[in-house]
């Protein structure tokens, strides 16, 4: 399944700083597809606390993957449509998600401070800033990770950030070669700097000298 887009205007989860929309929603494989390659950039320690941002659409199963990967911990989801939440809710009332899971609506960008600090924040939305609320939530030592760019279905690329006392402390980008769908290779881009964004509380992101995103 191709990624699917789809825009909340207005809604300042999903936009820049200068209010143009940045929202990328994924659903089932596709999901599991960027998940496996956004943690294959993480080192977790055992009972982690984890931050989903933007929950699965199809009724949270993304945060299961999390749960698994925080080895015994726990995983705070949030997402900005209070019918996504409503139904992930009823399906773990079901059983068929693990209890370890807690879903919350609010603006992504702000994070979920209630369930901080956490070991590792991961959000599916496309975001070409970091929102700072999101460097304060994180633990002494942590790991952010953000998809960067979808202006091609098929063309991904994932934001790295290790984070110490909330501050930036090591970044990286995983870029895949080509546009090819069935195409696999990715390389790492180290040239990675983040610089105050205008208008914001937050950070831009550059590669190599150039502003990325949009």
């Amino acid at each position: 399944m191709q990624s699917q887009l789809s825009s909340t205007p207005g809604d300042p989860g999903y936009v820049d700083e200068h209010g143009r929309e940045l929202v990328c929603r994924t659903v089932g494989l596709e999901r599991q597809r960027w998940l496996s390659l956004m943690l294959t950039m993480v080192r977790m320690r055992p009972r982690a606390r984890i931050l989903e941002l933007d929950t699965a659409p199809d009724y949270g199963y993304s945060g299961t993957m999390l749960e698994q990967f925080s080895r015994g911990g726990t995983v705070d989801s949030v997402d900005e449509t209070a019918s996504v939440i409503r139904r992930a809710r009823a399906v773990q009332q079901c059983g068929y998600r693990p209890r370890a899971i807690t879903f919350h609506h609010g603006p992504l960008r702000y994070g979920w401070s209630p369930g901080a600090p956490y070991d590792l924040i991961v959000s599916f939305a496309c975001f070409d800033w970091i929102p700072a609320p999101w460097l304060r939530q994180c633990a002494g030592t942590a790991a952010i990770v953000v998809p960067l760019q979808f202006d091609e279905p098929h063309r991904l690329a994932f934001l790295h950030l290790d984070v110490g006392q909330g501050q930036p402390a090591g970044t990286q980008v995983l870029c895949q070669i080509d546009g090819n769908p069935r195409q696999t290779r990715f390389r790492v881009e180290t040239g990675v700097q983040l610089s105050p964004a205008d208008g914001v509380d937050g950070l831009r992101v550059f590669v190599d000298g150039k502003r990325w995103g949009r």
